[in-house]
């Protein structure tokens, strides 16, 4: 999730694929996982089944089926959601499970399926870079967590005073936390030298207020080294107020996962999260090149878990010291 992390996929994939493959936050599946499902499951489970979740499981999908992705839409047209951006975020899922079917870091799961996991979690990189870029020559990153999740919330969301452009926490690459939105945004020279070009995301269609309104919102926040949870969410709130950033209240909510790098904090995760009648779903896009997913949960603990869980094995995989200090937010509201 956080840049040092990117830096190091950089390197990794940039060798395999002569172009740079950076993460913007992390979603890693074990493959253990697909080997799992098939005993543990009962293939279809409807949205209304939620609340009989009692043994913790995950139940999850890819949206790789006709089934799951009507259940989803009708989920996102009865919350209220601009139709515009459910049918802009359904055609980008849509375009990956087209292009990525056949990857085989993963399965894409169809419908809901259970597993026994804590988390739902990606890794392999080189495979899944291939199979996007080189075999299905893309010469852009798919999008990220971060703009899925503003597509869908965008039109609940009120900001008063944005980001001048230059201010942008995009335009370096080894210093910028949003330096992978900007490329999608924007498109970028991915490095140095005779590598093709990254193109920006060509099925992202916003203008320039939704532009400003993403990096007003996302944009790290300057606080001490070694910052607590509650400086943090003092952070958070202080720059919620100065900036006017405020949220209508709805079935559904920005889910915001906040962590510290040095003298910085930002929302390293965002997911939309929807309240409905036996419980919650959470929508969510992992890295740019990895598949989207949608969670079932019981309560909102649940989703802090499961959040939590993901980062931690992350950290473990990069050597990292385990993740002990994070704020989750949702909407403009602390999430105890």
């Amino acid at each position: 999730m956080l840049k040092i992390k990117y830096k190091m996929v950089f390197l990794v994939l940039s060798l395999l694929l002569a172009i740079t493959i950076l993460a913007g936050c992390s979603n890693r599946q074990n493959l253990e996982n697909d080997k799992q499902k098939d005993n543990k499951l009962s293939e279809e489970k409807s949205i209304s089944k939620i609340g009989n979740n009692t043994n913790k499981e995950l139940i999850y999908s890819n949206l790789n089926s006709e089934t799951s992705m009507n259940e989803i839409k009708s989920i996102f047209k009865n919350s209220g959601i601009e139709n515009k951006s459910i049918d802009n975020v359904l055609a980008w899922v849509k375009d990956y499970n087209s292009v990525m079917k056949n990857c085989e870091s993963f399965s894409l799961v169809g419908d809901f399926t259970t597993i026994q996991d804590k988390t739902i979690y990606y890794s392999d990189y080189p495979t899944i870079s291939r199979e996007w870029f080189r075999k299905n020559n893309r010469d852009y990153f798919d999008v990220l967590c971060r703009i899925v999740a503003f597509e869908l919330n965008k039109g609940n969301i009120t900001i008063n005073k944005t980001l001048s452009r230059e201010k942008f926490a995009c335009w370096n690459e080894d210093e910028s936390w949003l330096y992978s939105d900007g490329v999608a945004i924007f498109g970028r020279e991915a490095v140095k030298g005779d590598y093709s070009k990254l193109q920006s995301f060509p099925m992202l269609d916003w203008n320039n207020e939704d532009i400003e309104k993403y990096f007003t919102l996302f944009n790290p926040i300057e606080i001490k080294n070694n910052c607590t949870e509650e400086d943090m969410s003092k952070a958070i709130n202080k720059r919620f107020e100065e900036y006017g950033i405020s949220f209508k209240e709805n079935s559904y909510s920005l889910i915001g996962f906040w962590m510290q790098e040095g003298n910085q904090i930002a929302m390293s995760h965002s997911a939309t999260l929807f309240e409905i009648k036996n419980g919650f779903i959470l929508f969510e896009k992992v890295n740019p090149e990895e598949p989207y997913v949608v969670v079932k949960f019981s309560d909102a603990n649940e989703i802090k878990t499961y959040l939590y869980e993901r980062v931690k094995l992350e950290d473990d995989e990069y050597g990292d010291e385990i993740t002990d200090k994070y704020v989750i937010t949702r909407n403009n509201k602390i999430m105890d």
